[in-house]
């Protein structure tokens, strides 16, 4: 029972991320006490690289660091936020990275990471200040920026 909202969140994620092209970036929202996080910005082949690296792990199901789950949590909202998503070099890797994570990874990464519900069906976590899909305009912390 503890799954189930989680399970309609997933739902919910994929229908978004098949209509989510927008670029435009969100005001950043200051969580108190907390510094504010200087934005990763990397290159089109450093970001398809490194997605690349998270799904071989993710297709051999293997164990995922924390870093790596913070990784995979960027990457993944990056492409269902950016207009990455559209990219026809990339389609169908995007598709088939979006589609594994959706679903035998959302719900795994977000226990991993000790989740909580934000704003706007999002999962947030609280820890790694990290918004994973929603409705929400991803902040700049959420997401990779690609040159």
């Amino acid at each position: 029972m503890k799954l189930l909202p989680v399970i309609l969140l997933r739902l919910y994620l994929s229908i978004l991320t098949m209509s989510c092209t927008s670029t435009e970036q969100a005001d950043t929202q200051d969580i108190p006490g907390k510094e504010s996080k200087k934005c990763d910005t990397v290159t089109r082949e450093k970001f398809f690289s490194m997605a690349k690296e998270m799904k071989t792990i993710m297709d051999k199901n293997e164990q995922v660091s924390t870093e790596n789950a913070v990784k995979m949590i960027k990457l993944y909202n990056t492409m269902a936020y950016e207009s990455i998503n559209s990219d026809r070099l990339y389609k169908d890797f995007v598709a088939a990275f979006i589609k594994k994570f959706d679903k035998d990874y959302l719900v795994k990464l977000s226990e991993q990471l000790g989740y909580t519900y934000g704003k706007g069906m999002t999962i947030y976590l609280k820890q790694y200040d990290l918004y994973i899909g929603g409705s929400m305009h991803y902040r700049c912390e959420d997401i990779f920026t690609v040159n």
